[in-house]
């Protein structure tokens, strides 16, 4: 039997600082946007000095890259889960809008962050995405778009495009993202 290694105390204290950093990053980045949010804002939220953040992230691009790429990790497997398990197509789809909504409201301020400026594609690197951020989402997109092909197929759904149905898709959650992201 493998023994699970025990991160040591200074491994932990490295992990906590590092998740205290990103917790306030993403109040200042949901608060003031990318381009105003100033790393002293968030080094003062966080309670460090700003040479801490520099000692985890070389720039405020890449602070706020791994930001998004950690709360697209956490999404993805939720979502994952539901794109494997073995049930029709109109059923999956249903569960993935139901997760996706779920999701929205659970992490409402990283949406707010996702979803500010997005005059690019959504997950798009030059939105500060990483690169394999882009790949991840288009794959999921892919996916997303064989269920409804899949369905399609099966007489599940009205025979249209596949394609167009994950964009019509695509757009009821984003236009619901909206909603659920307003301050108001």
């Amino acid at each position: 039997m493998e023994e699970v290694q025990k991160l040591s105390r200074k491994e932990r204290e490295t992990m906590s600082r590092r998740a205290e950093i990103l917790e306030a990053a993403e109040r200042v980045f949901a608060d003031s946007g990318f381009v105003s949010a100033k790393m002293e804002e968030i080094a003062r939220q966080a309670e460090f000095s700003v040479g801490m953040l520099y000692k985890f992230f070389k720039s405020k691009e890449e602070l706020y890259g791994a930001l998004l790429d950690e709360k697209l990790d956490a999404m993805g497997n939720r979502l994952y889960a539901e794109l494997e398990r073995p049930v029709g197509s109109v059923e999956k789809i249903r569960n993935i809008f139901l997760v996706r909504v779920e999701l929205m409201w659970e992490y409402r301020t990283f949406f707010r962050i996702f979803f500010q400026g997005a005059a690019v594609p959504v997950c798009d690197p030059r939105a500060g995405f990483s690169l394999e951020a882009w790949e991840r989402y288009q794959r999921y997109v892919n996916e997303q778009q064989e269920i409804f092909s899949h369905g399609i197929e099966s007489g599940e759904f009205q025979p249209v495009s596949a394609s167009a149905l994950t964009l019509v898709f695509e757009g009821l959650l984003r236009a619901y993202a909206d909603i659920v992201t307003r301050d108001d």
